[in-house]
């Protein structure tokens, strides 16, 4: 069930081309200030480079009239605000010292509306009281207090100031699908504000990937243990993975008889560093093979010439030669590009590409006998190469 779910929503993704996003590809998707506070801007200015005028805005103004945000003691707030016009002067970041930076500023003469918009950041101290104090600055001004986050909760620094509470999940998805029915013949924009609606649908949990999730949901409710026992779960995977590299560890000594390879203290699928060590009968240096687990998005099993402490002053000069000729002839090692580290003062080549939990999964599927045959091909070529080099080098 998961696998199949996973892969529904892979392949549905890639059908719609939906795997692609301008914004995600450039920005974390919850980047409060970079993304969601900047494009926001762009929409609600009506002097934006849409060239628009205040036609997003006043979609925002109708939303909150008709879907009114809720006050801190979850009673229905009603916005009254004049008609958006050009009138309107939308800025964001705004620095208004002493009281702070407000995200969005809304101005008109006689009214002003700050909005916070908060993601995934907590609130600074006293945030929403100061911003309150400075649009009660001048009191003739109807003013208004917004805070915006992902499901509409409440603020715990407004300090008994009044404030409208509004959300992504429903506030400014319900205006960016009244954005693109208005914008459909504006073919920049309206692809514009697809993608963008991707990624508030993401981070509120309302993607076609979290929709595909459904079924996992309800498998996990079935069977509660996956969440009572998720930590032994986890360790238990932990075990599977590092029990799987140790058996290819033994593999890998017996595979490579012509060399001496012993376990560099540590064990080496359980250490988040452990190693063998690879001794070549040409080389005064030793070569290691590590497994290092120590990026928990993705591990890597690597190659190299390695040292606990820095390398010899000796081999300074020698080691910068030979890993400007590793790189350039990384392919004939049938390994990814150099590199360097002071520790790893050659480089250090990728044996296996993707060990990312996907990856690890289908290595898990794959005979060990192959793999090991595969791996140390790679590190016979790479040892050859290094030895040849090597040689090269330190001709009188």
């Amino acid at each position: 069930m998961i696998s199949g779910a996973h892969i529904r929503s892979g392949e549905r993704a890639k059908a719609a081309h939906e795997r692609f996003n301008i914004f995600i590809a450039l920005l974390k998707n919850d980047g409060e200030v970079r993304l969601h506070t900047r494009f926001l801007h762009c929409l609600l200015n009506p002097k934006g480079c849409h060239d628009c005028g205040p036609l997003f805005l006043d979609l925002f103004f109708t939303t909150l009239v008709n879907s009114p945000g809720l006050d801190h003691n979850n009673k229905i707030a009603t916005l009254e605000v004049p008609p958006a016009n050009e009138d309107w002067r939308v800025r964001k970041e705004v620095p208004c010292p002493p009281y702070g930076q407000i995200d969005l500023l809304f101005e008109r003469p006689g009214f002003k509306i700050a909005i916070e918009n908060k993601i995934k950041h907590d609130e600074e101290p006293r945030q929403l009281a100061r911003y309150s104090e400075y649009l009660r600055k001048r009191p003739d001004d109807k003013t208004w207090l917004i805070y915006l986050t992902k499901d509409g909760k409440t603020s715990a620094t407004h300090e008994g100031a009044a404030y409208i509470r509004i959300s992504y999940s429903k506030h400014i998805l319900t205006w960016l699908d009244e954005c693109l029915r208005k914008s459909y013949r504006m073919i920049p924009i309206n692809q514009g504000l697809l993608q963008y609606r991707e990624v508030v649908r993401y981070i509120t949990g309302k993607s076609l990937e979290s929709t595909n999730m459904k079924p996992i949901a309800k498998f996990i409710t079935q069977y509660p243990d996956i969440i009572r026992f998720r930590k032994q779960l986890d360790q238990g995977i932990e075990e599977a993975v590092a029990n799987f590299f140790d058996r290819l560890a033994d593999e890998i000594k017996e595979e490579l008889h012509e060399f001496q390879v012993r376990s560099h203290e540590r064990k080496f699928g359980v250490d988040s560093n452990g190693a063998l060590v690879i001794t070549t009968p040409n080389l005064p240096f030793e070569i290691f093979l590590e497994y290092d687990t120590s990026d928990t998005n993705e591990k890597v099993l690597a190659v190299g010439i390695s040292f606990d402490k820095a390398p010899p002053s000796k081999f300074k000069r020698l080691f910068e030669r030979m890993y400007e000729e590793l790189k350039r002839n990384a392919d004939a090692a049938g390994c990814d590009q150099s590199h360097k580290t002071d520790d790893w003062p050659t480089g250090w080549r990728n044996l296996i590409e993707g060990l990312d939990d996907e990856g690890l999964a289908k290595l898990l599927q794959r005979r060990p006998s192959k793999i090991v045959s595969e791996m140390c091909e790679r590190i016979r070529s790479y040892i050859n190469l290094l030895d040849q080099i090597f040689k090269q080098l330190t001709k009188v």
